[in-house]
């Protein structure tokens, strides 16, 4: 458990996020689809990264491989997997066996690979025969369900014998993840063509010497919600690119309408509480879900009407994400409607304080999007203190080094 008891009388201060875990994991199973030496620097301290680099040494000599409750990790190594030689089972977490991963399979399957399912058709564990014989060169594949479904099948295209060429169906959510895989691969040594709706990659070598990774901007939401929460607040991130190739970098001007204005500089940024929020906000979050969470927050704690919508793929995350907010801002006294796809929020009063312990579902991004509301009441209980570990390890500690009072 842990407790945020309140907040710092004033809100000023440096935090040195993590390395982002997204660019992380996908510049491991390049390097491991390359068989290459690179040094990747910077490389993230998160749970779910930790845990593919152990699971990518381990491959070669372990027949079970338990990926917990890390989704990237699962879908990278399925398509990894699929391309090695030798026989695997490939499984995680009770939620994890919840979450669908049959439109991955059946597009390996169709390329040539060679997996099935141990227990229900759709979801893991899988039974992976790893093979390198996938000579089909393309695979078309919605784009409504998972964009990680999408990069897993690009990491391993260049290795293929004829490549690949992947035609995505629309609709197309979380673009900018995709965006992402293949600005990772390209600093990799890979080229592609990426025309409408078809990427094309032709067999070519993956080659680098060494790969930086950038920290995180998914974990910036949680301080642009801490400071549109607060009076006067300013906060200094080091190391975040104006110029990044995570499209979560959005933030800077989402939360403008929330009054918090971005400094960029050579070394980072600077966010700063300088105007009042919007009365009402409407956005389409479709290519930017892992944001929903802290804006959702960001506006109950300041009484603005929302409807936030594109987030069709919150359901098969950690948590069923927005059913799980739901359910934890009504101990606040906030109310909400929920469909496959939207989040609305009316202007509710925000309790001062709430006996009611909050539930994490085993969710990182439920714990730190709910975390910012401390600055608008008192003594918030969480259930589990180690969720953040999955993403963002230090986040309990940087609220203390900001001089919010906390139970560990």
């Amino acid at each position: 458990m842990v407790e945020l008891i309140n907040a710092p009388n004033e809100l000023k201060g440096k935090v040195n996020l993590t390395s982002s875990k997204s660019i992380s994991n996908r510049a491991l199973i390049a390097k491991h689809v390359g068989g290459l030496n690179t040094e990747i620097k910077n490389l993230s301290q998160a749970e779910d990264t930790v845990l593919l680099k152990k699971l990518l040494s381990d491959f070669k000599i372990q027949k079970i491989l338990h990926c917990e409750n890390a989704g990237t990790t699962i879908r990278f190594l399925t398509s990894f997997l699929s391309i090695q030689d030798g026989n695997w089972e490939l499984t995680g977490s009770k939620r994890m066996q919840k979450r669908p991963i049959n439109d991955l399979v059946s597009c390996l399957n169709e390329l040539g690979a060679e997996i099935s399912y141990k227990e229900n058709v759709g979801f893991p564990p899988l039974i992976i025969n790893g093979n390198k014989k996938i000579k089909k060169n393309k695979i078309s594949i919605s784009g409504a369900i998972s964009s990680q479904f999408i990069s897993s099948l690009l990491l391993i295209a260049p290795s293929l014998e004829n490549g690949l060429e992947v035609e995505i169906i629309e609709p197309f959510l979380s673009k900018p993840y995709v965006s992402m895989t293949l600005s990772v691969m390209n600093k990799m040594g890979i080229k592609s063509s990426w025309i409408d709706n078809k990427i094309i990659l032709k067999k070519q070598p993956y080659k680098a010497n060494s790969f930086i990774v950038e920290n995180d901007w998914s974990g910036a939401s949680f301080w642009y919600s801490f400071v549109a929460l607060s009076s006067n607040g300013a906060i200094e991130i080091p190391y975040l690119n104006k110029n990044s190739i995570q499209g979560d970098s959005i933030l800077s001007d989402i939360y403008l309408s929330f009054g918090v204005e971005t400094t960029f500089s050579k070394n980072g940024i600077s966010i700063k509480k300088n105007s009042k929020a919007i009365d009402r906000f409407n956005y389409n979050l479709s290519d930017y879900p892992d944001l929903a969470l802290p804006i959702a927050v960001s506006c109950v704690g300041l009484g603005v009407e929302c409807e936030l919508t594109g987030l069709e793929s919150l359901k098969h995350k950690e948590s069923d994400r927005l059913s799980c907010l739901k359910s934890e801002l009504e101990k606040f006294n906030i109310s909400s409607e929920v469909s496959t796809n939207s989040m609305k929020i009316k202007g509710n009063q925000l309790l001062k304080s709430s006996s009611k312990m909050i539930k994490t579902y085993k969710d990182h991004r439920i714990a730190m999007s709910i975390a910012p509301l401390i600055m608008k009441t008192k003594n918030i209980k969480f259930d589990d203190k180690s969720v953040v570990e999955k993403s963002y390890p230090l986040f309990w500690e940087d609220m203390k080094k900001l001089h919010f009072k906390l139970k560990l």
